[in-house]
């Protein structure tokens, strides 16, 4: 894709899933880290994707090892960046912990971590709902991210 069609994809998107490739930080993969250009994927898509415009929101998917310091410091480094750099506001991380056998599909721990721009209403980023022993279901609670009518984007046809 051409940096012209990136743009003009962006421009036209208000949500965009990122989900960087695990292979290199999972327990069950060659656990590179950052030492290869797909394990530092995790933390430079930002400054691949978000120059050439910038989504209202962004949720990201992760596995998520709390005991993995390397995780945890890149982690650190993409949240620091995608506020100060790129001025979105992002979820805490510890809030957006599941377990994606609650949600269909294999028994692994995940970290679903949305943002949003700061100039796109709310008080503060969406938390995903606490999941509970036999909750069928999750849904994103979307409560705080009320946005004005003046801030709203014109209708698309």
């Amino acid at each position: 894709m051409s940096k012209s069609e990136l743009q003009e994809v962006l421009h036209l998107s208000d949500v965009l899933t990122v989900s960087p490739p695990c292979s290199d930080w999972s327990k069950a993969g060659k656990q590179m880290r950052t030492q290869s250009k797909r394990g530092s994927w995790l933390v430079e898509w930002v400054d691949h994707i978000l120059p050439f415009g910038r989504p209202k929101v962004i949720i990201m998917e992760f596995i998520y090892d709390a005991n993995d310091s390397l995780f945890m410091e890149a982690l650190n480094t993409l949240v620091q960046r995608m506020q100060t750099k790129y001025g979105y506001v992002v979820a805490d991380p510890r809030t957006c912990i599941v377990n994606a056998a609650e949600l269909g599909g294999e028994a692994r721990v995940r970290l679903i971590l949305p943002a949003r721009r700061k100039d796109w209403g709310g008080k503060h980023p969406v938390a995903l709902a606490r999941l509970t022993a036999g909750a069928q279901h999750a849904q994103a609670v979307m409560a705080d991210w009320v946005v004005s009518p003046t801030k709203r984007s014109p209708q698309r046809t």
